[in-house]
């Protein structure tokens, strides 16, 4: 598991060094001679205390070698061929000096068998810069710091320096020697370093390098590519592996960090909780993050974790604060996710190091909100609206029967849910039927209710059936999402108990004026008695079923009678009439079954014992349908007009369809010739 990466300064320290070094040359003759007594007089002790004058003047024919004798031996000395000759100055006289003077160094006895000899030392600087950790020399300091606020792989300064690294600058001075690249001029190959020490103060320089913090699924932290590990583990104390938040958070194993469908450093939660909350609709969040939402629009945000419940809104927005707490570490909760803040262990040796992480699951977002509308929408109603964010809600849990009296008790409700809407509706249509009703006694009869709705207009009969329809529709949608039947709640001195009866009266008195035979005609004829009889042939101009024709049964209670009434001409009317009643007796739109229904009529009629009235009343049932009464009697025309009742005679009628079919078959043979 990559964690990111570490910055650590490793130390360097730069020196200015002097480099002492000679190179040996070949020795001179007088020097060869020199050296030659002396390595002879080692061997022969008998000449130690000869003259060195005798053997040089006798031997080599040196006539006067005072000054050249003196500078041959200071220079042996001073090259360390010939230890120091005991009272030896530049005044010395030559012919003082004896063999035995002359002792060889160990160097001498070297140099005198290769006849050769170094050359006077010289000094030279050096700057090298030294790797401590790696102990190792680098070809620069370049790019170096002189400090740095990085974790150190080792603090060196004043009194931890490391030891001055002689024998790598010596092991250096050997490769230029070797191969001879990058060597300083001076350098030959035959050049021997006499000392090497440092000069001034050395200077302390820092390199930063990156490497890479993992962890393993048990916990364990390490630094890839860390010249030790002792290095990885005094870095990683030190390192910030992601800065806790100041509230605590629950642990989380690694394993169980890696199992999960997304996960982050904790340091990227603000970034990832803002995109979140940008794309959601409605979320639940931490007051931690609370900053995230300045700037959201046509949002729901529940703010968890405060002191005390609020419900803030304004246009699309709304801010619920809440006293409830999100589950310990849930920073973020919406409809696809829930994002969790947790600590992972990380081992470095025997220190436990804290590491802030996110991850995020698939939270069950529609119980978090049902609880808490469930605890608040008692407070405030407008709580509901967090449901419209749920798919199917049992909303039964929510409308108690006592909730909807309450409800059901003011003037008008607002629209937060289905359930509100089925409510307000009920209050609605309460409302529109009062209106029409005015202030009608309890109980009240049908005819009363009729009467009522009548008397203001025979239109709005239409839309007081239509409102008892809608009021049974949505006391039939309120029982099957909440089961609860208003009908069958008592509601003995609850104003809503005479709602509901008050309804269920208007659908029984206006449900007479509907007919479901009727329903499928726009026109409906009634016919009286002595229509039929003067011109019973008008029955078949309705053999097209254009229109719905309705022959009260008081019609053939008359029509009956009159079979045996005084005069053939009625008596030959009368089966003629019923001749053709029977003839399309069996066609559906010729309705023979109707009763009379006086109690629709005025109360004059109804108690004037008048037995037209009973056909009359007939019409009046089907005023809905804005009948025609065909009848040839004239008084009866200004008892059905005075009824609001439209009337025609039979011939009239006659006339008038017989009309209307030429025009119909005339448009038809007209398209015919058109083709």
């Amino acid at each position: 598991m990559n964690l990111g990466k570490a910055r650590i300064a490793y130390p360097f320290v730069e020196y200015l060094v002097q480099v002492t070094h000679h190179t040996e040359r070949k020795s001179t003759a007088m020097e060869w001679i020199l050296l030659e007594i002396a390595q002879k007089t080692e061997s022969y002790p008998d000449y130690a205390p000869i003259p060195l004058e005798n053997i040089l003047t006798s031997i080599f024919s040196v006539a006067d070698g005072n000054i050249l004798l003196r500078q041959v031996l200071t220079d042996l000395v001073d090259v360390s061929a010939l230890e120091q000759i005991p009272g030896f100055s530049d005044q010395s006289e030559w012919n003082q000096i004896r063999c035995g003077d002359l002792h060889l160094t160990d160097d001498g006895r070297r140099l005198q068998r290769e006849g050769r000899l170094p050359a006077k030392s010289q000094t030279q600087k050096l700057s090298v810069v030294y790797d401590v950790v790696n102990n190792r020399l680098v070809n620069s300091s370049k790019g170096m710091l002189e400090n740095t606020t990085n974790p150190k792989a080792k603090d060196i300064g004043d009194g931890n320096m490391p030891a001055f690294p002689s024998a790598l600058i010596n092991l250096r001075i050997e490769e230029w020697q070797a191969n001879g690249k990058n060597a300083p001029s001076w350098l030959q190959r035959n050049s021997h370093i006499d000392s090497i020490v440092p000069e001034g103060d050395a200077k302390v320089k820092w390199h930063n390098t990156s490497h890479e913090i993992t962890m393993d699924v048990r916990g364990n932290l390490s630094l890839l590519d860390v010249p030790n590990e002792e290095i990885a583990e005094t870095v990683l104390q030190n390192t910030d592996l992601g800065a806790m938040p100041d509230y605590e958070l629950p642990m989380i194993g690694v394993d169980a960090l890696l199992s999960k469908q997304k996960y982050a450093p904790y340091a990227k939660i603000t970034d990832s909780v803002d995109a979140y909350a940008t794309k959601a609709n409605i979320f639940a969040i931490a007051p931690q993050f609370s900053d995230v939402i300045e700037g959201k629009s046509n949002k729901i945000c529940l703010l968890l974790g405060k002191s005390s419940f609020s419900f803030d809104e304004a246009d699309k927005h709304a801010m619920i604060s809440l006293p409830d707490s999100l589950p310990k570490g849930l920073c973020y909760r919406d409809h696809e996710r829930s994002v969790y803040a947790a600590s992972v262990e990380g081992h470095i040796g025997n220190i436990v190091k804290l590491i802030p992480y996110t991850y995020e699951e698939t939270g069950e977002f529609s119980t978090f909100i049902i609880n808490l509308v469930k605890k608040y929408y008692m407070l405030d109603r407008r709580m509901m609206k967090l449901l419209d964010f749920i798919g199917d809600v049992s909303y039964q849990e929510f409308y108690t029967l006592d909730y909807i009296r309450d409800l059901l008790k003011l003037s008008e409700i607002q629209q937060l849910t289905p359930i509100d809407k089925i409510l307000d509706r009920l209050l609605k249509l309460d409302g529109k039927m009062q209106k029409v009703l005015g202030e009608l006694p309890s109980p009240v009869s049908s005819e009363t209710i009729r009467s009522a709705i009548l008397d203001k207009d025979v239109e709005i009969l239409e839309d007081v059936r239509e409102w008892t329809v809608q009021w049974r529709e949505a006391l039939e949608s309120l029982k099957n999402k909440t089961e609860i039947d208003l009908k069958n709640v008592d509601w003995t001195e609850d104003p809503f108990g005479l709602s509901l009866e008050r309804m269920e009266q208007v659908a029984e008195a206006v449900a007479i004026f509907y007919d479901d035979v009727a329903s499928r005609y726009n026109k409906v004829y009634v016919f009286d008695t002595c229509a039929l009889m003067h011109y019973p042939d008008v029955l078949d101009d309705f053999s097209n079923n254009q229109a719905l024709v309705i022959i009260p049964k008081q019609v053939f209670v008359e029509l009956d009678g009159l079979k045996a009434a005084d005069g053939e001409k009625k008596q030959f009317q009368a089966r003629q009439a019923i001749r053709k009643i029977h003839e399309y007796g069996e066609e559906p739109w010729l309705k023979q079954d109707e009763d009379n229904h006086n109690e629709l009529l005025s109360k004059s009629y109804r108690e004037s014992g008048i037995k037209d009235f009973d056909i009359l009343s007939v019409a009046v049932k089907y005023r809905v349908k804005n009948p025609v009464m065909v009848t040839d009697d004239d008084n009866f025309q200004n008892f059905a007009q005075s009824e609001g009742v439209e009337t025609i005679t039979a011939h009239n009628l006659h006339e008038k369809l017989t009309a209307n079919d030429s025009k119909g078959k005339g448009k038809k043979k007209k398209k015919k010739n058109r083709r």
